[in-house]
């Protein structure tokens, strides 16, 4: 019995030999994903290109990723040009999709937004109802390509409150019928902020014409960081009507610049009306002014004749870079009581 056992194991033993191989075709081959199949993301932290897409609340614009910018990038990745690559989108050879980062996959969701384009909810996840259908009322932002202007395009809606923080993953990869391990990442945190808003309730002197002042060296820190330049050369734009710094009224009601209207009181300031509207001095229903003053380092603020006591008005407005004011910019948001 013993010799028989012995005889058995010598078999097995021989056999455990014989399976394994140097060959590399009997090695276990990797998976080919199907179409049906969500591939999984070969992690390669050199492929990841990060893109802040922060919006200013009240000012909020489509943000536009040149991928031009990133030429060489997808060379390295791809091989290509991004021309040649938006080509190979058109016809399939290569994939634009979502990346699932928690299960570490490619996500081969339908465009839900245009031809090639996602919107998602305030989780970060597809904008869906409880049916899993896309719920369109439930987008807080979206990404989209945009081929011909060679971009990906970034929007959240216009009226979107600061506080809004999500991050999507989306990505460029060469379809070899296999995988998708040759890739471009796009992390693309996307989120709404008001870093400089300056709300302010100020006390207006009873007689017409005497301005309160508001101190702008209390707002320093946030000056130089939302315009983009020292505090000096701020209140040295500030003399200067036709230099770098514009200021507009913004509507109360609607969150608008208004850009068009030219000053009407003293270098950079305004005359407006009882609902903030720019108006000039004597105009029918005028009430109070905002005088930027570079030189005392202030905004004065004051009213015409016959505004009665305890008479209460908000005074919105921003100051802006000439040459960027889309991103370089300051608001002011006050509250004026007449004494």
């Amino acid at each position: 019995m013993k010799k028989n056992i012995l005889y058995v194991c010598m078999a097995c033993l021989a056999l455990s030999f014989t399976a394994c191989s140097d060959d590399p075709n009997d090695a276990v081959e990797k998976h080919v994903y199907t179409e049906s199949e969500s591939p999984y993301l070969r992690i390669d932290a050199s492929a990841n290109i990060t893109y802040n897409a922060e919006f200013r609340e009240g000012h909020i614009a489509p943000i536009s990723i040149s991928l031009k910018k990133y030429a060489e990038k997808i060379q390295e990745k791809l091989g290509m040009t991004v021309d040649d690559m938006l080509a190979a989108v058109d016809n399939g050879s290569v994939v634009f999709y979502n990346i699932n980062t928690s299960k570490t996959v490619w996500d081969k969701t339908a465009p839900t937004v245009g031809t090639s384009g996602w919107g998602y909810d305030v989780d970060g996840n597809f904008a869906k109802d409880k049916d899993g259908n896309f719920d369109a009322s439930k987008v807080v932002a979206s990404v989209e390509l945009d081929k011909a202007n060679k971009a990906i395009v970034v929007k959240v809606p216009e009226t979107t409150k600061a506080g809004l923080s999500i991050i999507e993953n989306v990505g460029f990869a060469i379809n070899n019928g296999r995988d998708y391990d040759d890739y471009v990442r796009f992390n693309i945190p996307i989120s709404v902020t008001n870093p400089g808003l300056v709300i302010a309730a100020i006390d207006v002197a009873t007689a017409e014409y005497d301005p309160t002042s508001i101190d702008l060296s209390k707002s320093k820190d946030a000056i130089e960081k939302c315009m983009g330049i020292s505090y000096s050369d701020f209140l040295k734009g500030l003399k200067d009507p036709e230099g770098p710094i514009a200021m507009y009224m913004v509507d109360n009601e609607t969150g608008k610049w208004d850009v068009t209207s030219e000053y009407t009181a003293t270098g950079i300031g305004y005359w407006v009306d009882g609902k903030s509207h720019v108006c000039v001095w004597n105009a029918d229903g005028f009430s109070f002014y905002i005088e930027a003053d570079g030189t005392a380092g202030s905004i004065g603020i004051g009213h015409a004749p016959g505004i009665a006591s305890k008479t209460k008005q908000e005074l919105n407005f921003v100051f802006a870079m000439k040459d960027d004011p889309q991103n370089k910019f300051i608001q002011f948001k006050v509250t004026a009581t007449v004494l």
